[in-house]
């Protein structure tokens, strides 16, 4: 079932179209030649005619519009022409007497040639010179007999101009017709691999619609390399390869398309699986220098209700198809956990929005004197109100590319937040992340400032914190973006620090205010590796960076980080993450409150739970 067919417009569908148009004309004849029989026939004869001419002519309506082009008309034309010849015949034998029943008869023949020129499309052309010949034959014939020989004989040249013109215009038709088929087929075929394109594949999706089917995307491993390493004609020669083999090896009820690159995908109607054959590696031989490649293929399988233009199905065979490579398998369906995933990433269709399902939450940062700031943290909120961790979202985030999209809306949370602050006459400081990534984008600094001028916000009160696993060594040009944001007065911190792959020496030449140490080290500082913590903070009071202790769950924790010279503090000993309005009025309560006594409340309080931010 690979190969392309037309588009709605088939000739199965022509031939349908021009059958209703015809219908008129044999309704009429089927009433009006009976009616015009009885002057010179008997009332058995014109009953009878429009009888039989009714009955094959609904037979034939009936016939092609099941078969189509497979259905051979040969016997249409013969008892057409047949019927019409007839009346011609009744001439001779009734209405000798009648002088105008000549004319009547002709105008009658004339009216079924007519017809059949009508109803080529319907024809071969050997049919359809078959019945229109016998008819102009029994035209000549009656004139030459019944009103003079000249009429006769001058009546031929007539008739053979009118079936040579009309020959000929069919086989235009018939060319043209031939050649929007093939115009069709070619629109909807892939001219490398003669399986269907993406729009072939769309058309096969209609006729599926809102019916169960399986779709399955198949993928080649590594062929980027391929391509690189080989050149693109090795490349094209493994896409024909890899398209014969899945020709080969799925069922013919499949309808198979090459997607674009070295995408392939594949539907069927129904809940159908797919044996593992499918995905088994082929080997293809080069030239003799190249030798052979080897080409493996992933696959991701979904079933589900065709809707529209099927893309729902299509992206969660893909997301199975992903996370088959993701887990280094060959071939996975989407079901039970991986389909309760796909379903979560699709509401997060955008994190913009007042319907954003992102919603910040506050954990509250804290010094000797108390609190001094807050970091805001994503979590996605579900339709029952749940919050749930970013552990649980990010990555369908980032897989969505809609990671960009999260930093910016927690920097307007951010700045909002601030705002807040300053109505209750809190002077606190709020933080939010930002993927090192993001800070390429060269207006970025360009839309904070843009966010604090709209809230009459100080850009001192903002501080962005940016991810230290991310390598930010790797890519010299955030530097720049980082620098623009510290020209705007916003403080900037790396996070998770200790964690990733900053070295000390690297420190010295980041644009940042402020160094978050990740609870690795906080819980490491009472150990072997307190030294290791005690110069890191030496080194960033030498050179005037903050360093702020994240993960602080105990107050031994408390104590380790106080005794390495560390003196701002984040964890759950302070206060877990809590909505923002829960955090602007405890806030309030605790502005004047000290640490100390914050420790002694939560050590009288439930016990603690491990971090989870």
């Amino acid at each position: 079932m690979d190969a392309p067919v037309a588009s709605a417009d088939t000739p199965k569908a022509r031939l349908i179209d021009q059958l209703k148009v015809s219908a008129g004309g044999i309704l009429g004849a089927t009433i009006v030649v009976p009616i015009v029989l009885t002057n010179w026939t008997p009332l058995w004869f014109a009953l009878g005619w429009g009888a039989a001419y009714f009955t094959q002519s609904a037979i034939f309506v009936g016939v092609v519009s099941y078969f189509g082009e497979r259905f051979d008309r040969l016997w249409w034309t013969i008892c057409t022409s047949a019927l019409f010849f007839s009346v011609i015949m009744a001439v001779f034998v009734w209405g000798r007497d009648h002088p105008s029943a000549t004319w009547i008869a002709a105008m009658i023949g004339f009216a079924y040639i007519a017809f059949e020129v009508a109803t080529l499309p319907y024809l071969k052309m050997s049919h359809w010179w078959l019945g229109v010949t016998v008819v102009s034959v029994g035209i000549a014939l009656l004139a030459f007999a019944t009103v003079h020989p000249a009429v006769g004989i001058a009546s031929v040249p007539v008739l053979a101009t009118m079936i040579t013109v009309a020959g000929r215009n069919t086989r235009l038709r018939d060319d043209l017709d031939r050649q929007l088929v093939e115009t069709e087929a070619r629109l909807l075929t892939d001219p490398l691999t003669g399986l269907r394109n993406r729009r072939g594949f769309e058309a096969e999706l209609a006729t599926l619609d809102g019916q169960p089917a399986t779709i399955a995307i198949f993928d080649a491993d590594r062929f980027k390399l391929i391509n690189d390493t080989q050149g693109h004609g090795v490349g094209d020669q493994v896409l024909r390869v890899i398209a014969g083999h899945l020709r080969s090896t799925l069922p013919d009820y499949w309808t198979i398309a090459r997607h674009g690159g070295d995408e392939f995908v594949a539907v069927t109607a129904g809940d159908v699986d797919i044996d593992e054959n499918v995905v088994a590696p082929l080997q293809m031989p080069l030239s003799e220098r190249a030798g052979h490649v080897r080409v493996t293929l992933s696959a991701g399988l979904a079933t589900g209700t065709l809707s529209g233009s099927g893309d729902r199905l299509l992206s969660e065979a893909g997301h199975a198809l992903r996370y088959a490579k993701r887990e280094c398998q060959q071939m996975v369906r989407s079901a039970g956990a991986l389909r309760d995933r796909f379903e979560r990433s699709v509401s997060i269709t955008s994190v913009n929005g007042v319907d954003s399902p992102i919603v910040p939450v506050a954990q509250v940062i804290v010094d000797e004197r108390g609190v001094v700031g807050c970091e805001l943290l994503a979590r996605w909120q579900t339709p029952d109100g749940s919050l749930i961790a970013p552990a649980h979202f990010m990555d369908m985030l980032i897989e969505n590319g809609l990671h960009g999209q999260l930093d910016d809306l927690m920097l307007e949370h951010a700045v909002d937040v601030i705002a807040k602050l300053d109505e209750i006459g809190i002077d606190a400081f709020v933080s939010a992340n930002v993927a090192a990534s993001h800070l390429l984008d060269p207006e970025l600094a360009a839309r904070v400032k843009h966010l604090l001028e709209s809230r009459d916000v100080a850009a001192e009160r903002l501080m962005v914190e940016i991810t230290e696993s991310e390598r930010l060594g790797a890519d010299r040009r955030w530097e720049g973006a980082a620098k623009g944001l510290r020209d705007l007065g916003i403080m900037l911190a790396i996070d998770d620090f200790g964690a990733g792959y900053s070295s000390i020496a690297r420190l010295q030449n980041l644009p940042i205010t402020h160094l978050k140490l990740d609870r690795s080290l906080v819980t490491s500082g009472g150990g072997p590796l307190g030294e290791i913590v005690r110069g890191v903070t030496r080194f960033c009071r030498s050179s005037n960076i903050g360093v702020i202790a994240e993960g602080i769950e105990t107050v031994e924790d408390h104590r380790t980080m106080s005794d390495a010279d560390v003196s701002i503090y984040q964890g759950y000993l302070f206060g877990r993450p809590q909505r923002v309005s829960d955090f602007l009025r405890d806030v309030v309560e605790r502005s004047g409150g000290a640490t100390a006594a914050v420790v002694t409340e939560q050590l009288s309080g439930p016990s603690i739970e491990p971090s989870s931010n």
